[in-house]
């Protein structure tokens, strides 16, 4: 097609390949001219939605099957060519560009997908800790204790309106609560030490 370039120009489902002299046989020369023509593009559509570990697999396919030169194009040149009218897929064209991600390489592909799928909520929750730890607000250490205390403190209420309503006999169930309770008010006593400790130090400066 002597027109080829003209053909591609105006029709932009096709665009402009050439055969070089000696493509097909090199030894015996043929084709014996450059043969100028039309290709027609291959163009791989999926859904929005898939899921990204199977955009991951058939990315890593495609780049791994279709990475090398053929008589119409060069090494790499057939994953860069773009459908205009369709939005590139984000994810595929960072596995064709630069391979498969690290947790995909070092992990079991179960647990990767599972990580790659929920990598955007995941970066969210580590973007909210770095914020609320940043506020100096309590840790989840302290608030889980809190929590412990409060229900501790609750059910030890219960144990000893039942023991003075009915003189009920503390069994080993109970001992175990009892004890339970002693040790989260023993670490709370610690706390409030090291607190008036500090509290006293700092009033002993001013003075």
């Amino acid at each position: 097609m002597p027109q080829a370039e003209s053909l591609t120009s105006n029709l932009g489902f096709v665009r402009h390949a050439t055969i070089y002299e000696g493509g097909f046989d090199y030894l015996r020369n043929i084709p014996n001219q450059n043969i100028q023509l039309v290709a027609i593009p291959v163009t791989l559509i999926v859904k929005k939605d898939l899921k990204p570990a199977i955009v991951t697999v058939i990315a890593q396919f495609i780049k791994t099957h279709f990475q090398s030169a053929t008589l119409v194009s060069q090494p790499g040149e057939l994953l860069s060519i773009h459908e205009p009218s369709i939005a590139v897929n984000d994810h595929a064209e960072s596995v064709l560009k630069n391979g498969l991600p690290y947790f995909y390489r070092t992990l079991p592909f179960s647990l990767a997908a599972l990580l790659d799928h929920f990598s955007l909520y995941i970066g969210f929750i580590i973007v909210l800790a770095s914020a609320y730890s940043s506020m100096k607000f309590p840790g989840p250490k302290v608030i889980w204790r809190e929590i412990q205390l409060k229900w501790y403190v609750h059910k030890l209420e219960q144990l000893s309106n039942r023991v003075a309503l009915a003189e009920k006999r503390i069994d080993a169930e109970d001992q175990r609560l009892i004890e339970k309770v002693q040790t989260l008010l023993n670490k709370e006593e610690a706390r409030l030490r090291r607190v008036s400790k500090m509290v006293a130090d700092l009033q002993a400066r001013m003075s």
